[in-house]
């Protein structure tokens, strides 16, 4: 059964995908648009449901996680490399929508592969 606690936990994570979605949603129309991209670029209308379904399974695989308990070592160091990554996804958006940061953001997304 899920706890309190993790609703608490799921809560965070939408907020985290808000804060990507202020960043993003005016900046796809505009500057977005303008970027020459590849041709597998998917088409900038799916990237508000692939964003929504990612931030829901990973809300739901954390919850999963921590019903089992944070007592033992390797699930507390998963929790931390959770944490670090969805603090590395959730500043993202503000750099590459937000700052237009290209450098910065790619930086950001190798770092995520690297804690992968």
């Amino acid at each position: 059964m899920i706890k309190f606690s993790n609703i608490f936990i799921d809560r965070n994570l939408f907020t985290c995908s808000g804060l990507g979605t202020i960043f993003t949603i005016s900046s796809i129309p505009t500057w977005y648009a303008t970027l020459v991209k590849p041709s597998f670029s998917p088409p900038n209308w799916l990237f508000g449901p692939v964003w929504t379904i990612l931030y829901i399974l990973m809300g739901i695989s954390l919850a999963l996680v921590v019903s089992k308990g944070v007592k033992s070592k390797k699930i507390r160091e998963a929790l931390m490399l959770f944490g670090v990554q969805l603090i590395l996804n959730a500043i993202w958006s503000p750099i590459f929508f937000g700052a237009k940061a290209l450098l910065l953001s790619l930086m950001v997304i190798v770092l995520m592969w690297i804690l992968f």
